[in-house]
């Protein structure tokens, strides 16, 4: 293990965290990753490991810490524990660019690839395979792949033909072009073209109209009433709750209301009399719909997360 790769890759990964959202600073993962890539070309299959396990800990362990206020809040697990849950979590995640990093430098070495060869076509398509793998795997954690950082870049104008993974691809060819530009001239030349076919390939897809406008325009207004979790199923607070979200939807006229999963925090048989059919009459008063998320209780004493339409049509 060299530690003088380990804390660039863990920084690296820190610095990726404000490419996404809320910061958006997309162009920094480019840079990050290239910093990456180029430990890499200097590793051993096992440092490279290390090396992709820490950078994946620099960026999980920072953009998914959130997770202790999940596993605290909703799961009833003391603070502490929960915080201890979620760097274990992260640690678990950054697996999967350790294996990138052992795989690419391991193939990359088993066949005696050429610079170019393993930074144009191994890393590309180790990481976004790996990227695949930690979408699917136990039902998947998406979260952070580099294709969501680019949603204000001109790259995110690929997504309409790959999706996120493919996206995630171009942004590494980008960052590999970056340590291309710093090799040799031969190096560089491929550098230079690959930077020039993102750019081909990005203005491309951007001046493509991926979707069409059809049958009538009609407005939809979608609420988020944002209820503390803590008193969200007390029964106390169920008309306050009914009230901010009526008083959220019914603004101005609008053809299509949307209310979120578990908006009314009731089983639909509870308050049927006392708040659907209001709503329901409401809407036939004004000639909207609405989809409303709530529990509803099945036949067989079972429960759904379910999702009811009110409104005009059925």
């Amino acid at each position: 293990m060299k530690f003088s790769h380990n804390l660039p890759a863990l920084l690296s990964g820190a610095v990726s965290v404000l490419a996404f959202s809320p910061f958006d600073y997309f162009w920094l993962v480019y840079f990050s990753v290239a910093l990456l890539f180029w430990l890499w070309m200097k590793c051993s299959p096992k440092q490279a490991a290390w090396t992709g396990w820490f950078f994946g800990m620099g960026l999980l362990g920072i953009g998914t810490f959130w997770l202790h206020i999940s596993i605290d809040q909703f799961g009833g697990v003391p603070m502490p524990v929960a915080m201890l849950l979620a760097v274990l979590f992260a640690m678990f995640m950054s697996l999967f660019y350790a294996l990138a990093g052992w795989l690419s430098v391991s193939l990359s070495q088993r066949y005696s690839l050429s610079r170019v060869q393993v930074l144009l076509v191994v890393f590309p398509a180790i990481w976004t395979l790996s990227e695949v793998a930690r979408g699917y795997f136990l039902t998947g954690f998406p979260w952070l792949s580099l294709g969501y950082s680019q949603t204000g870049s001109p790259v995110a104008a690929f997504a309409p033909i790959t999706g996120v993974f493919g996206v995630s691809w171009l942004v590494v060819l980008i960052s590999v072009s970056l340590v291309l530009l710093v090799g040799t001239i031969r190096e560089k030349v491929f550098g230079l073209i690959s930077g020039l076919m993102v750019v081909a390939i990005v203005s491309v897809s951007g001046f493509i109209s991926w979707s069409e406008p059809s049958g009538e325009q009609f407005s939809v207004r979608m609420v988020q009433g944002n209820i503390p979790q803590k008193i969200k199923w007390e029964p106390a607070y169920l008309d306050s709750t009914i009230d901010l979200y009526s008083g959220l939807s019914f603004q101005e006229k609008t053809d299509l209301i949307i209310w979120p999963e578990t908006a009314i925090p009731a089983f639909y048989h509870q308050v049927r009399e006392s708040v659907m059919v209001p709503l329901q009459r409401r809407l036939e008063l004004i000639k909207a719909e609405m989809v409303v998320g709530m529990p509803v209780r099945a036949d067989d004493y079972g429960y759904f997360n379910s999702m009811v339409s009110l409104g005009t049509v059925h």
